[in-house]
C-alpha cells in the first residue's frame, strides 16, 4: 500500500481500514474497528512510503499489539522510533571489488549495463569501457536510483563522456521514466523529498554538515556547526535525527568516537543548498579554523610517540583538509589565506611521511603565491616546509632556493626555530646537489641551533644528515657512531619514523664492515617502523637493505625478489624521479652480484615475480628473512676470493676499467646500466683505497687482476 500521496499521519489508519474494507462504527474509534476486524487473521501489512506520515507510528504499534498474527513492513526513509520496530537498513548496491577488472560481480555495474542496453541495446562492458563504468557507479555510491538515471543517459554520452560530467551530478541525474512519482525522474527531486520532510533547524544542520569532506566526528561537528547558539537544535540529537531519516549514515569508527557522513550524491545536494544560504562564507571558515587546530595540534605528537596515531587520524581527515586549502586558496580574504597557509606548513610531516609530496607542495606554493608576502615567522615556516617537499620530489634546486628564502626572513624576524629548520633543509639540498662539505656546514649549524632550543627530534635529524655525508664519503665507523648518537635522541623523543631512518644508516654502516647479522636487524627494525607509520617509500628502501644482506649471504633468489617489490612499489608512489644516493647506488651494485650469481634468465624470472608481489606481502617477506639472517652466525674466518674483500663482478668491472673503458662501454660489455657500472666502480675506489681510475688500474696490475 503507497503512502506517498498523504501528508496528514491522521489519514494513515482510515487509509488501511479502507483497504481491507472496514468501515467506521459509531461510538467507536476506528482505529479499534480494524483491530476488531484484523484479530485473529495471519497477515502481513506493507506501507509504503510511510516518512512523511511517520507521526503515525504509534498508531501502528497499537495495531500490532491488538493482532498478534499481524506483520507490518513499512517503508520508510525516516525510522519510526518505536518500541515494536526492527530496523533493516537499505544500503546502496556494492562497488565492484579490488581486482575485478570488468566489475561484473559487483551489482552496481550490473544494473548500469541492464539499464544502459535498455536505451541502447548494442551497449556492452569492454575492456575499454569497464573500469570506467566502474568509477561511475563509485561516483554515485551505488545509489540504484542515480545509477538508473546515469545510465539512461548512455543514450547520447559514452562512459568517458559520463564520467567527465559527474561534476554537477544533479543538473545530470534527471529523465527518469515519466511512470514514476516525480520525486523518482531526477536525483534532486529525490533527495529534495527528504530533505523537505526535515524540521528548519534539521535542514540548517543538514546544510552546514555539507562543509565536510570525507565524514566528521560528533567533535568536529560541534565545534564547525553552530554559530553563537543559532541553530536551535543539540548537534548529537540533531545528527541522529538525520542518520534516523538516511540523509547521514554512520561509517568507520575513528578511535573511540563514531564517525558520520553523507553519500556524495546527498552532499552535492546539500552543499547547494548552503550556497544558496547566506551562510556559506561563515561555515567554511570555522571548517578551516577546525582544521588549523587539528594541523597544530598535531604537530608537535608528529614528533612523538603518539605519532602513528596523529599520522592516522590526519589521513582519516585528509579531505577535509583539502576541502579547507580549497576554500583558502580561491578566497579573496587575506585573513583565510593566512590560516591556509599556516594549516599547509603544519601538516609538513604527514606530507612527508604519508608520500603525499607533491600535493603538499602544490598547495604551499600556491598559497605562497597569493598570500601576504610580507616577512613573518609564518611565511619562513611556509618557505622551509616548501623546500622540504621540492627536495621530496628530487628538485634540490628549488629546494635550496626555498630554504634560503626560509633562512633570511626567519633571521630577519628572529625565529631561531625556523632558522635552524631551513639551515637543516639547506643540508639536504646541497648533499643531494652533491655539495658534501656545505651540506655538512649547514648540517652542524642546524644542530647547534637544535642542540640550544633542546629539541632532541631534530637533533636526531640533524645527525642522520651528517651520519648519511659520512656514508657517502665511506666514512664507515663515523656513520655508525652518528647513527647511533641519533638513535639515542630519537628514542628519547619517541620519533620512531626519524629513527627507522638512523637504523636504516647504521645497517647500512654495518653492512660495509660485514656486520651481516646486526645490519639485517636494523634493516628488519626500520621495515617495520616505516610500514607501521604507512611510510611506503620508505619501506621499500629499507626492503633494499634486506635485499643486499640477502645477496651478500647467498640468497639471490630472495634478493632478486625482493628488489623487483621494491622497485615496483617505488614507480608507483612516485614514478620516474630517480635518486642519486650513493648508498643506494651501492645496494644496487651488491643486488646485481646476485644477478650474476642465478644468471640474467633466473634473476630476470624473480625479479618479474617480485614485481607481481603487493608491497604488505613483501614487507612480511623481508621481515621473516631479516630475523633469519640476523640470526645466522658469521661463516668462521672467511678469506676472500680476491683481494680486498672484490666481489666477482667489481673484479670485473675492474679490469675493463684497467683496460680504459667508460662505465657505458664497461655496461654494454656486461649487459648493465652506466648507473649500476658506478655503483661498481663506487664500491672498488671505497674497498681499495682508491679515488681514481688511475689507481684503481695499478691495483688491478699489482694484484693480477688486468
Amino acid at each position: 500500500m503507497g503512502l506517498s500521496s498523504l501528508l496528514d499521519p491522521g489519514l494513515v489508519v482510515p487509509t488501511v481500514a479502507q483497504a481491507f474494507g472496514v468501515q467506521e462504527v459509531a461510538g467507536h474509534p476506528l482505529s479499534e474497528t480494524l483491530a476488531h476486524a484484523l484479530r485473529g487473521r495471519h497477515l502481513l501489512l506493507v506501507l509504503d512510503n510511510f516518512e512523511q506520515v511517520v507521526a503515525a507510528a504509534s498508531d501502528l504499534t497499537l495495531l500490532l499489539a491488538k493482532c498478534p498474527r499481524l506483520t507490518i513492513l513499512v517503508t520508510s526513509r525516516a525510522s519510526l522510533r518505536v518500541r515494536a520496530e526492527y530496523e533493516y537498513p537499505v544500503v546502496p548496491l556494492p562497488l565492484p571489488q579490488a581486482g575485478d577488472e570488468t566489475g561484473m560481480s559487483s551489482p552496481a555495474v550490473a544494473l548500469f549495463v541492464e539499464r544502459a542496453r535498455s536505451v541502447r541495446p548494442e551497449f556492452d562492458l569492454t575492456e575499454a569501457n569497464a573500469r570506467t563504468v566502474a568509477e561511475i557507479c563509485r561516483r554515485l555510491d551505488g545509489l540504484p536510483l542515480a545509477i538508473e538515471l546515469a545510465a539512461a543517459r548512455v543514450k547520447v554520452l559514452s562512459p568517458q563522456a559520463l564520467l567527465a560530467r559527474l561534476t554537477d551530478r544533479l543538473r545530470l541525474l534527471t529523465g527518469g521514466a515519466r511512470d514514476l512519482p516525480d520525486r523518482q525522474q531526477t536525483m534532486r527531486g529525490a533527495i529534495a523529498w527528504s530533505h523537505d520532510l526535515l524540521a528548519p533547524e534539521e535542514q540548517v544542520l543538514f546544510r552546514r554538515l555539507a562543509v565536510f569532506a570525507g565524514g566528521f566526528t560528533l567533535e568536529a561537528a560541534e565545534a564547525v556547526v553552530p554559530a553563537a547558539g543559532d541553530l536551535g537544535i543539540d548537534v548529537l540529537e540533531g545528527v541522529v535525527s538525520l542518520v534516523d531519516k538516511s540523509l547521514v549514515r554512520r561509517t568507520e569508527r575513528s578511535g573511540d568516537e563514531p564517525r558520520f557522513g553523507m553519500l556524495e550524491t546527498v552532499r552535492e545536494y546539500a552543499r547547494n543548498r548552503l550556497a544558496e544560504s547566506d551562510e556559506q562564507a561563515a561555515v567554511q571558515a570555522r571548517h578551516l579554523e577546525w582544521c588549523l587546530a587539528l594541523a597544530e595540534a598535531s604537530e608537535p605528537e608528529l614528533r612523538s610517540a603518539g605519532q602513528g596515531t596523529w599520522l592516522g587520524r590526519l589521513e582519516t581527515e585528509h579531505d577535509n583538509v583539502r576541502a579547507a586549502l580549497t576554500w583558502a586558496s580561491e578566497g579573496v580574504e587575506p585573513e583565510s589565506r593566512a590560516l591556509g597557509l599556516r594549516l599547509a606548513a603544519s601538516l609538513y610531516t604527514f606530507w612527508f611521511v604519508r608520500s603525499h609530496w607533491a600535493e603538499g607542495r602544490e598547495w604551499l606554493e600556491e598559497l605562497l603565491r597569493t598570500d601576504d608576502s610580507r616577512p613573518s615567522a609564518a611565511r619562513a615556516k611556509a618557505l622551509f616546509v616548501a623546500g622540504l617537499l621540492a627536495f621530496a620530489a628530487g628538485d634540490p634546486a628549488a629546494a635550496a632556493a626555498r630554504h634560503e628564502e626560509s633562512l633570511g626572513m626567519a633571521r630577519a624576524v628572529g625565529s631561531r626555530t625556523v632558522e635552524a629548520l631551513a639551515l637543516y633543509g639547506l643540508g639536504d639540498a646541497t648533499r643531494l646537489r652533491g655539495d658534501a662539505s656545505e651540506a655538512e656546514r649547514c648540517y652542524q649549524a642546524a644542530l647547534a641551533l637544535f642542540q640550544d632550543l633542546d629539541d632532541r627530534a631534530w637533533i636526531g635529524s640533524a645527525l642522520n644528515g651528517l651520519a648519511v655525508l659520512a656514508l657517502e664519503r665511506d666514512a664507515v665507523e663515523e656513520a655508525a657512531a652518528l647513527a647511533a648518537k641519533a638513535l639515542t635522541e630519537l628514542g628519547g623523543a619517541g620519533d620512531a619514523w626519524s629513527a627507522a631512518q638512523a637504523s636504516l644508516f647504521a645497517a647500512e654502516a654495518a653492512r660495509r664492515t660485514g656486520a651481516t647479522q646486526q645490519a639485517a636487524a636494523l634493516y628488519v627494525a626500520a621495515v617495520a617502523a616505516y610500514w607501521e607509520r604507512g611510510d611506503r617509500w620508505a619501506t621499500t628502501r629499507a626492503l633494499d637493505g634486506v635485499a643486499a644482506v640477502a645477496a651478500s649471504k647467498g640468497r639471490a633468489e630472495a634478493a632478486a625478489r625482493l628488489v623487483g617489490a621494491a622497485v615496483a612499489a617505488r614507480e608507483a608512489i612516485r614514478p620516474n624521479v630517480p635518486t642519486n644516493s650513493r648508498m643506494l647506488r651501492a645496494i644496487e651494485a651488491v643486488v646485481d652480484d646476485a644477478r650474476q650469481a642465478l644468471g640474467h634468465a633466473a634473476f630476470a624470472r624473480e625479479w618479474a615475480a617480485g614485481q607481481k608481489v603487493p608491497l604488505e606481502v613483501a614487507v612480511a617477506e623481508a621481515s621473516a628473512l631479516g630475523e633469519k639472517l640476523a640470526a645466522e652466525p658469521p661463516p668462521p674466518n672467511p678469506t676472500p676470493a680476491y683481494p680486498s674483500g672484490l666481489s666477482e663482478r667489481e673484479v670485473e668491472v675492474l679490469r675493463f676499467v684497467a683496460q680504459g673503458l667508460t662505465n657505458a662501454e664497461i655496461g654494454e660489455r656486461l649487459h648493465l646500466s652506466p648507473r649500476t657500472v658506478g655503483a661498481h666502480v663506487y664500491n672498488i675506489y671505497r674497498k681499495v683505497g682508491v679515488s681514481s681510475r688511475a689507481a684503481a688500474s695499478r691495483f688491478a696490475a699489482e694484484h693480477g687482476l688486468n
